[in-house]
C-alpha cells in the first residue's frame, strides 16, 4: 500500500507543480499576453467551432460504418507504428522522480510494471473524455458508452505499445538471431498490411469519390468491409472495443463487453509476463530526458548524432561558408530516419486511399495540388520551422563573437543554410508539380503557361523566404528574451500565443517590405505584357525578387551592429 501511495503522490505532485509553475509565469507581461492570445486563438479557431459550429454535423445511422472503418484505420496505423518505431525497454518511460522513489524502494519488478500500466490506463481516461466531448457526441447518442469503449481502446493501444517495445528489446538482446527474428516480424507486419489491402481491394469498388456527397453513400460499402470474412476475423481485436464504443444501448453493449475486456486483459498480461529487463534502460532514458531538457533550455534541441557533412570545409575561405557548413551539419543531425519513413508512409497511404476510392481517377492533378501547397508552406511557414540560424545560436553568442568575423558576416552566414534548404525544397516541389501536371487540364492552362508560372514562383518565393528569415533573425537580435522564452515554451496555449505574436509581427513587416517589390513587379509585367504575354511574369518576378533581396541585404548590413551590441547571456 505504501508503494501505491508513493506512485499516487508522484503523479499528483507532478501535475500540481506543473500547474503552479505556469501560473507563476503569468506574472510576467510577456507570458500573460501570450497566454491570453493563445486562449483566444484556441477559442476562435478550435473550441468555438467544435462547440457551436459542429452542432449541425451528426453522423447518421447509415453513415456510422464509415466512422467505424475510419477508427479501425487509425488504430491499425497506431499499432503498426509501435512496431516500426517502437523504442527499447526504456519505452516504459519513468521520470527522474519515479526512478528515485520507486526503483530504490523494496519493490518487485512486477509491481513496477503494474504501476506503469495502471498509470498509462489512467492517463488514457483524459484522451477518452476529450474524444467523447469533441467526436463521440456527434456519432452516437450514448456518450457514456462511447467513453467507456474508447477508454478500453486507448488503454489497449497503450499496452500494445509497451508490449511491442519490450518485444523489440528482447529481440535486440539476442544479437544476430534477434535481428533475424525482428526482420521476420517486419515481414509479417508488411504481409499483414498487404493482405488487408488485397482483401479490401477484392471487394466491390466503393461509390465514386464525391466530396459533396453524404457519408451515408459509403455506408453499405464500409459495412461490407467490416463484416466480410476473413477480414472481420483478422480485424476482430481492433474492432472489439470500437464496436462496443459504437453500441447504441446498454443491451447492445453488454454482449460486446467481454470481447473488448478480453483484448485489454490479454495485452495487460502480455506486458506483465515479459522477461525483458527494463530497469537499466529506463534509468538511462530518464537521464537522457533530463539532459534533453537542459539542452532545450540552452537552445540545442536536435539530438547529437554523428552525421557526414555535405561538403568538405576548406582550411581558408569566407567566414559565411563556415557558418553555412555548420548549420547544414546541424540540419542533417536533426533529420532522422523516422521522419523520412513517416513521410514516405504518408505518401504511400494517400496513394492507397486514392486507389481504393477511385482506381480510374486521374491522380496526378491531386499530387500537383499537394506540391503547390507544400511549396507555399515552405515559402511562408518554413522559416518559422527551420531554425538553423541565429535563433538556435543565441545561447552561443560568446562563441560566435570569438570568430574573426564582422557582425554582418555572421548574420549573413547564419541565414544561408535555412534559405538554401527552403529554396531547394521549393524548386523541387515546383518542378515535380509542373511535370506531373502535363497531359491534364488544370484551370484551362497550357503546359507553357504552367511552366511560366512555375518559373515566376521559382524567382519570387525564395526572395520572400529570404525576407522572412531576415525579419525573424533581426527579431532574435533585438528581442532575444522573447525568442528565448518562445524556445523554452514547448507546449500549451502560452507557446501558441508567443508563436502567433511572432508570426503576426513577421507578416506585418514582410507586407511592408513587399510594397516596393510589388510596385516593380506590376510595372514590369504591365510594360512587357503585350510583347511577352505570359512570359512577362517570370521577368517581372525576377525584378521583384531582386528588389526584395536588395532590401534583405540592407537589413543584414544594419543587423551587423545589432549583433555586435547584443549582450552575452541575455
Amino acid at each position: 500500500m505504501n508503494l501505491l501511495r508513493a506512485g499516487a503522490f508522484i503523479l499528483l505532485a507532478s501535475a500540481r507543480n506543473r500547474l503552479l509553475r505556469q501560473l507563476r509565469r503569468l506574472r510576467q507581461p510577456r507570458y500573460l499576453v501570450a497566454t491570453v492570445l493563445g486562449v483566444l486563438y484556441f477559442w476562435a479557431v478550435v473550441l468555438r467551432w467544435l462547440v457551436t459550429g459542429f452542432e449541425s454535423f451528426r453522423v447518421s445511422e447509415a453513415a456510422r460504418p464509415v466512422a467505424v472503418l475510419a477508427m479501425v484505420a487509425i488504430s491499425l496505423l497506431t499499432l503498426g507504428s509501435s512496431w516500426l518505431f517502437g523504442g527499447d525497454p526504456g519505452a516504459l518511460e519513468f521520470s527522474e522522480a519515479e526512478v528515485q522513489f520507486l526503483f530504490t524502494a523494496p519493490a518487485r519488478r512486477r509491481w513496477l510494471l503494474h504501476y506503469k500500466l495502471v498509470r498509462s490506463g489512467v492517463l488514457t481516461l483524459f484522451g477518452a473524455a476529450a474524444t467523447t466531448f469533441f467526436v463521440g457526441r456527434r456519432i452516437t447518442a450514448h456518450p457514456i458508452i462511447f467513453a467507456f469503449g474508447t477508454w478500453i481502446g486507448y488503454a489497449t493501444m497503450a499496452f500494445h505499445g509497451a508490449g511491442a517495445s519490450l518485444a523489440r528489446a528482447s529481440l535486440a538482446e539476442q544479437g544476430l538471431r534477434g535481428a533475424r527474428r525482428q526482420l521476420a516480424s517486419f515481414v509479417v507486419l508488411a504481409g499483414f498490411a498487404v493482405a488487408i489491402f488485397w482483401l479490401v481491394r477484392s471487394m466491390d469498388a466503393p461509390p465514386d469519390l464525391d466530396l459533396t456527397a453524404s457519408l451515408s453513400v459509403y455506408g453499405p460499402w464500409a459495412q461490407r468491409v467490416l463484416d466480410t470474412p476473413p477480414l472481420d476475423w483478422i480485424l476482430w481485436p481492433v474492432l472489439a472495443p470500437i464496436r462496443m464504443a459504437m453500441a447504441q444501448s446498454a443491451a447492445e453493449m453488454l454482449p460486446l463487453l467481454p470481447g473488448a475486456l478480453l483484448v485489454l486483459v490479454a495485452h495487460y498480461l502480455w506486458v506483465l509476463t515479459s522477461k525483458v529487463r527494463f530497469e537499466e534502460a529506463s534509468i538511462e532514458l530518464a537521464a537522457q530526458n533530463a539532459q534533453w531538457v537542459k539542452n532545450w533550455h540552452k537552445g540545442r534541441t536536435s539530438p547529437l548524432r554523428r552525421s557526414r557533412p555535405l561538403f568538405r570545409l576548406a582550411a581558408s575561405g569566407r567566414g559565411e561558408v563556415a557558418l553555412l557548413w555548420k548549420n547544414l551539419l546541424a540540419a542533417s543531425r536533426g533529420i532522422s530516419v523516422r521522419a523520412w519513413l513517416l513521410l514516405l508512409g504518408g505518401a504511400a497511404a494517400i496513394a492507397l486511399e486514392l486507389e481504393l476510392l477511385d482506381p480510374d481517377a486521374a491522380r496526378f492533378p491531386v499530387v500537383t495540388a499537394v506540391c503547390a501547397a507544400g511549396t507555399l508552406y515552405l515559402a511562408l511557414l518554413g522559416p518559422q520551422v527551420l531554425r538553423i540560424d541565429l535563433r538556435q545560436d543565441l545561447a552561443h553568442v560568446e562563441v560566435l563573437r570569438a570568430w574573426p568575423l564582422s557582425g554582418a558576416q555572421i548574420v549573413r552566414g547564419e541565414l544561408l543554410a535555412p534559405w538554401l534548404l527552403l529554396t531547394a525544397g521549393q524548386w523541387l516541389l515546383l518542378a515535380l508539380g509542373t511535370a506531373l501536371s502535363s497531359g491534364h487540364a488544370i484551370l484551362h492552362t497550357s503546359m507553357s503557361e504552367r511552366f511560366a508560372c512555375a518559373l515566376a514562383l521559382g524567382f519570387l518565393l525564395p526572395a520572400i523566404t529570404a525576407g522572412s528569415l531576415v525579419i525573424q533573425n533581426l527579431a532574435a537580435l533585438l528581442f532575444p528574451a522573447w525568442i528565448s522564452a518562445e524556445r523554452r515554451s514547448t507546449r500549451g496555449v502560452e507557446a501558441v500565443g508567443q508563436r502567433l505574436l511572432i508570426l503576426f509581427g513577421n507578416l506585418l513587416l514582410l507586407v511592408i517590405g513587399l510594397l516596393p517589390a510589388t510596385l516593380v513587379f506590376s510595372g514590369v509585367s504591365v510594360a512587357l505584357a503585350t510583347v511577352l504575354k505570359v512570359w512577362a511574369l517570370p521577368v517581372a518576378s525576377a525584378a521583384g525578387a531582386a528588389v526584395l533581396l536588395w532590401e534583405a541585404s540592407l537589413v543584414v548590413r544594419k543587423a551587423g551592429p545589432a549583433f555586435e551590441r547584443l549582450e552575452v547571456g541575455r
